[in-house]
């Protein structure tokens, strides 16, 4: 398919008679007409609904208002009770009154048949034929809570997901597209949820998932802020940052995709934009109401909106067009709007070029080829097939440069002098005939050496010089290293070039080919240099074979003709002193050029064809990096070059069609936040039998430099389970808030602590540490390695690690602690903003090393993570046989229920804070450890507590946080107000509470 598909949106409820729903009478068919009124109107598809009201009344009458006891299968499904499956009333004894009656027990039986299994009614489905799925596409209810807080909805909500799915993949629908996100707290238990269906056996393998994500947020409607609005409200990435969490849980696969809902006004930012053109973008959502009235009273789309889907139409998403049938705009009708875009489609720039018919553009001539990876050649090593030679030959563009440039030089030679050119590698042939035309336009004398290597290529100069070329020039077999011609030449020519200029071993090669050269000769190319930038590339990572997440396939680079890309970087030098342009040059080789040479006119060595380069890109705005793009510029002959650098290439060499960019994959995909600073190193290495490339990559925040900061290792995923999987669950946890957004926050009044994670005997531990007693806070409390904020710091990364270092003694930084990234911040009940701090330890061997510092730490110890979410598991996990459980009735678990204590008390602006105590072998986990360890665990394992976590009237981190910044703020200025009386000095409170 060479263009976009396009659907158009409709409202379809069968229309179901009672007196058909008692009998065998198939329901009339709506869809039907629909789709051939659709297909007639040059549609591809229908849009829809896969259920109706019906549906929904009878889900939320099942759901929501019943049942009111408990149902039994629950009692063995630990976190799942909730009020909304259970309705449970408080009775003055603060014991449970579970009201009953026959029709709550009819509801409840009603509900679990469906949980168990059941499926929908037929007036319940909007599709019911499966030879209509060809042309349709399927929504999923969007009143579905994938991401609920409540338990209980987000359960029933699964079910009625994997229901739904199920129904699709019974007719055979191909497609569906899931609701958007409502919470962006939660948007990994959505992701988790999308990722149970896709290994679930009732799901169809070849049913792909879209999700359903706007283009930006969209403002609550009628100050509805409590549905379906996320928690990322002005952040312009919030909804890029959900997509991203998603495929980052769901994995490397093609069976998911964005529905980008284009509803919302676009954001003035190309950079926020542009993120999406390199994701798997398969449906764009177009409501009429997104149009507006030309002069005319057509309906046409912002300048902006034209800009971004000419953008994007070159990956050939389906357009849905929804709402055109309710007479927003006074001329054109509903099919207005469909041939509005159609017009929009064939008149983008990509598309143009790509249609032309002499195929002389590099989109028409790779067409086919776009995001396909391609081994580089290698021919020096490899003698080349007369197909590869003959694509190559069809670039008018690089023969005219190399034409052009050996004219210039033979009009800068003495006018009456025989100029001796040498063609080294001169293939079939091309490059000859180039030079042949411009000694004939020069009208200059010549003589032309061709030198070739191929034997088989070497056959095609014969044909060519007996039958073509004149009688001065004169073809040579051999390598031009080792050939010998009659006399010293004035200028080689040679087209070796790669597409990271050097990386076919043309410095190589030509340094072997020099000593042919006169001392004053000219080379052509005079000189070539590299350039590297950092790329997104969703569809090249997620490639069906798989070549990327290979560990071979990564240590490879690959040609390929980029396309679904985005350029991460930024090119604000002026803002960003210490980063580079966009796409930034790394080395650059010359010829000819004065190196040491052996009698025979060779290199002793090849130490000065080896290279080196440290650039540093800034990352305006977030996003998931899979690898580096490299490109070359070659200077043939003054001011005549080939370029396949993006930003120069429409100047130097326009449509260029020779060589696609080079491509350096990762392993695993680097998310680089937004304001942050990539640090790449490159380096061209050699030995006597080969020459290879290594980079190294360190990206870290660029607000507060670091002195300890992110390792070239952030992109580490342990080889094992269930360790990879976990570490992939942090990777792709994305902080709700940060204190970049409280900047009245003092920096006095901010800590940091590190979650160091480790396997042991399969499951996931934490490291934690009982505070020493002879501290004036918190002595003996449980604490995560942490402390305040140093000036000197500039992180919370490079907090964490110091305290680490200073109380426990944590190498810092060491090859075995693995940063997987930062939690967002939470407030301690003294008003201290803490940071968590993730790490990974890939090495055991570490623990024995470590050592409390007696000043500060009386031991050292861990806790399994998943005994937070589940305490009771803190009697078969927790314990080894030298160590138990604190005992119950001591002073060190004084408390009546088992492993689980929690107290309410008031704290800001007449809230309420709920204190969670956890047993562990000494003292108990409690307070801000206790805060800090919940959440950790939600993420490790994809669901909430046994427990209820928040009293009624909580107050959430961010909220608490900024009340928090409030009080610091007014404490301070009063402080600087005279006082009658001088206030006492309050204590530094410590991190436990």
């Amino acid at each position: 398919m060479n263009r976009s598909t396009y659907s158009r949106f409709v409202a379809v409820d069968p229309t179901v008679s009672d007196d058909e729903l008692h009998s065998d009478h198939v329901p009339s068919d709506n869809l039907q007409s629909e789709i051939d009124e659709a297909l007639g109107a040059n549609y591809d598809s229908v849009s829809l609904f896969l259920t109706n009201e019906r549906w929904k009344t009878r889900w939320q009458k099942m759901c929501l208002s019943g049942p009111q006891t408990p149902p039994k299968f629950l009692d063995s499904l630990q976190g799942q009770r909730s009020p909304a499956r259970i309705k449970l009333e408080n009775t003055a004894s603060g014991q449970f009154r579970v009201p009953h009656d026959q029709k709550d027990a009819e509801i409840e039986m009603e509900a679990e048949l469906w949980r168990a299994g059941g499926g929908f009614k037929r007036e319940e489905v909007n599709i019911m034929r499966n030879d209509q799925a060809e042309h349709v596409i399927a929504f999923v209810s969007d009143w579905l809570e994938l991401d609920s807080h409540i338990e209980g909805v987000r359960y029933d909500s699964e079910i009625a997901l994997r229901q739904e799915l199920q129904y699709a993949s019974y007719l055979g629908i191909l497609n569906v597209i899931l609701p958007s996100p409502r919470r962006g707290q939660e948007v990994t238990t959505y992701a988790r949820a999308i990722n149970d269906c896709l290994s679930s056996s009732t799901v169809s393998p070849y049913l792909s998932l879209s999700i359903r994500i706007p283009v930006c947020d969209i403002p609550p409607e009628d100050g509805a802020a409590a549905k379906g609005v996320n928690d990322y409200e002005d952040e312009l990435s919030a909804t890029w940052q959900m997509w991203n969490t998603i495929r980052m849980v769901c994995g490397p696969t093609q069976r998911v995709s964005v529905a980008l809902d284009l509803t919302a006004a676009l954001p003035a930012q190309p950079g926020v934009l542009a993120r999406w053109s390199a994701e798997h973008v398969q449906h764009l959502i177009l409501p009429a109401t997104t149009f507006i009235p030309n002069g005319k009273d057509y309906p046409v789309l912002p300048k902006l909106m034209q800009g971004f889907l000419r953008d994007l139409f070159k990956n050939r998403p389906n357009i849905i067009l929804s709402k055109t049938q309710i007479n927003l705009h006074k001329m054109g009708g509903e099919l207005a709007y469909a041939q509005y875009v159609r017009h929009l489609e064939k008149t983008s720039p990509f598309n143009v070029a790509r249609d032309a018919t002499d195929h002389l553009t590099v989109e028409s001539f790779g067409r086919g080829y776009e995001d396909y990876l391609q081994a580089p050649l290698q021919p020096l090593m490899d003698n080349l097939a007369s197909m590869t030679y003959e694509v190559f030959e069809k670039d008018p563009v690089k023969y005219r440069q190399y034409e052009q440039a050996v004219y210039r030089a033979l009009l800068d030679k003495i006018p009456d002098s025989t100029t001796i050119i040498c063609v080294a590698g001169a293939g079939r042939g091309p490059i000859v005939s180039n030079c042949i035309r411009a000694v004939e336009r020069s009208g200059r004398s010549a003589r032309i050496y061709a030198i070739e290597k191929n034997p088989s290529a070497f056959v095609t100069l014969q044909g060519r010089k007996a039958r073509e070329w004149p009688d001065f020039v004169h073809i040579k077999f051999g390598d031009m290293r080792a050939v010998q011609l009659p006399e010293p030449v004035d200028i080689l020519v040679s087209e070796l070039l790669g597409s990271f200029g050097d990386n076919e071993l043309s410095p190589e090669c030509l340094d072997g080919a020099m000593r042919l050269l006169k001392p004053d000769g000219i080379s052509i190319p005079a000189s070539y240099t590299a350039y590297l930038a950092p790329i997104s590339a969703s569809k090249l990572y997620n490639d069906p074979s798989g070549i990327l997440r290979d560990t071979k396939g990564v240590e490879t680079p690959y040609v390929v003709m980029l396309h679904a890309i985005n350029m991460l970087s930024g090119g604000d030098e002026d803002k960003h002193p210490r980063c580079g342009p966009k796409i930034q040059d790394c080395w650059t080789f010359e010829h000819p050029r004065k190196i040491v040479l052996d009698p025979q006119g060779l290199p002793i060595t090849n130490t000065h064809n080896n290279a080196a380069c440290h650039l540093t890109f800034h990352i305006p705005y977030a996003g998931l990096m899979h690898g580096l793009a490299g490109y070359f510029e070659a200077v043939l002959y003054k001011d005549v070059g080939i370029t396949t650098h993006p930003e120069r290439m429409e100047k130097v060499s326009p449509n260029m069609l020779s060589w696609f960019p080079i491509f350096f994959p990762f392993k695993e995909p680097l998310y680089l936040p937004s304001n942050s600073e990539l640090e790449v190193y490159m380096w061209r290495l050699s030995d006597t039998q080969k020459v290879w490339l290594l980079p190294y990559w360190i990206p870290f925040l660029t607000d507060t430099m670091p002195s300890l900061y992110l390792s070239s290792d952030f992109d580490y995923i342990p080889d094992d389970e269930p360790a990879a999987t976990f570490v992939k669950r942090f990777k792709a946890y994305w902080p709700e808030y940060s204190l970049e957004e409280y900047p009245e926050f003092p920096w006095n009044k901010t800590a940091a602590v590190l979650l160091l994670l480790f396997i042991r005997d399969g499951h996931l531990r934490v490291l934690l540490t009982t505070r020493s007693k002879h501290l004036r806070s918190h002595p003996g409390d449980v604490a995560l390695p942490g402390g305040k904020t140093d000036p000197i710091d500039g992180s919370p990364v490079a907090t964490a690690l110091r305290e680490a270092h200073e109380e426990i003694g944590l190498p810092a930084p060491s090859p075995a602690v693995h940063i997987l990234g930062l939690l967002s911040p939470f407030v301690s009940y003294y008003r201290l903003a803490v940071t968590p701090v993730v790490a990974f330890l890939s090495d055991l061997t570490l623990l024995d090393r470590l050592k409390p510092n007696p000043e500060e730490v009386d031991e050292i110890f861990d806790h399994p993570l998943e005994a937070i979410l589940s305490p009771e598991l803190a009697a078969s996990l927790a314990p080894r046989p030298e160590r138990p459980l604190s005992k119950r009735g001591s002073a060190q678990w004084p408390y009546e229920p088992e492993y689980h204590e929690m107290k309410d008390s008031p704290w800001l602006h007449e809230s309420w804070y709920r204190m969670h105590k956890f047993r562990t072998v000494t003292t108990p986990i409690t307070g801000l450890t206790s805060d800090i360890l919940i959440l950790a665990s939600q993420i490790a394992y994809v669901r909430n507590t046994d427990y209820p976590r928040y009293p009624k009237d909580h107050a959430t981190p961010d909220i608490a946080l900024g009340w928090a910044m409030e009080q610091h703020v007014a404490n301070a200025r009063a402080a600087s107000q005279p006082q009658p009386i001088p206030s006492t000095e309050s204590h530094i409170e410590g991190l436990a509470d």
